[in-house]
């Protein structure tokens, strides 16, 4: 009896050790997994801070550059989102020679060209995604998209409507460039025409992009577009209607059924005499505000 007690615990005595040291593996792999964790994020990072030769890439690739090309494209789309969603310089400059070197070790792969050119924009580095697309038109000139893209690119970004509808007249006598192209370099002689090409564009763009986080900066861009387009619009209205009654108007009731506000809250005769949206007038008052608090907060010159 004394002996069956002492074998029962002693079973015991193991179980509790067995069970204590489950415990103890499972405390040691959480906190392994945890230091690679860090690790893994740690060298994620360092491995964004290394810029590829795109020379030495082709050496190396072994009679391989288009299956190189298409493992550094997986893993460039991959980052692209923590790019867009944390930028810097290094993460930038990073993506920028990442879509170089694809382009250098597969040249005749439209998508890093399209792709690679709408990222840098995106991310708002204008000049790469200018010498991305600058570089699709050395190698692919009889692709009228990337002449376009450039002169959308002087628009959007660099407010020259000059070198727009230069670029974009070239994109429209290209064979097989789509008709609304010249219709949008014709536009470009006035500022409605401007804004209804870049509208275009950019849903355009918006159908081959499907991350939201992207999405959602396109829709910002055209719904800001789309606004002014309208008021310019109305604008155009209100000239004639006022004319008819021989005053200026006193509300945006007396200009009739106007079209629906892209941001969703109404048109308003603002204070300055514009009719605009009410959600943009408010932005506005906002941005005056803080302009004004911060002419008064700077330290006198003299």
């Amino acid at each position: 009896m004394e002996r069956q007690h002492s074998r029962s615990a002693r079973d015991l005595g193991l179980t509790l050790l067995r069970w204590l040291g489950v415990g103890l593996l499972f405390a040691c792999a959480h906190v392994a997994h945890r230091t690679a964790d860090e690790v893994r994020f740690e060298d994620a990072e360092l491995r964004m801070q290394l810029v590829p030769s795109p020379a030495a890439l082709r050496a190396v690739s072994m009679g391989q550059p288009t299956m190189l090309a298409d493992l550094m494209w997986i893993r460039s789309v991959l980052q692209f989102v923590d790019v867009f969603e944390h930028p810097s310089d290094k993460k930038i400059s990073w993506l920028f020679h990442m879509v170089q070197s694809v382009n250098v070790l597969d040249p005749q792969w439209r998508s890093a060209w399209f792709y690679g050119g709408s990222f840098m924009r995106v991310v708002g580095a204008i000049e790469e995604s200018d010498a991305i697309f600058r570089g699709a038109r050395a190698v692919i000139p009889d692709d009228p998209f990337f002449p376009f893209a450039l002169g959308m690119n002087a628009y959007l970004d660099r407010d020259d409507a000059v070198e727009a509808a230069r670029l974009i007249r070239e994109a429209a006598e290209i064979p097989g460039a789509p008709p609304w192209y010249r219709a949008a370099a014709a536009g470009l002689i006035d500022r409605n025409g401007e804004r209804r090409a870049a509208l275009r564009y950019l849903r355009q763009e918006l159908d081959t992009v499907d991350d939201p986080r992207v999405r959602v900066a396109l829709e910002t861009k055209i719904t800001d577009l789309a606004h002014d387009e309208w008021v310019s619009l109305i604008a155009e209205r209100r000239e004639k209607t006022e004319a008819e009654l021989g005053r200026p108007i006193g509300n945006v009731a007396e200009l009739g059924t106007l079209p629906e506000d892209p941001f969703g809250e109404g048109w308003i005769l603002a204070p300055d005499g514009v009719v605009r949206s009410a959600a943009v007038d408010r932005e506005l008052a906002r941005k005056s505000i803080r302009n004004e608090r911060r002419f008064l907060l700077k330290k006198p010159y003299w």
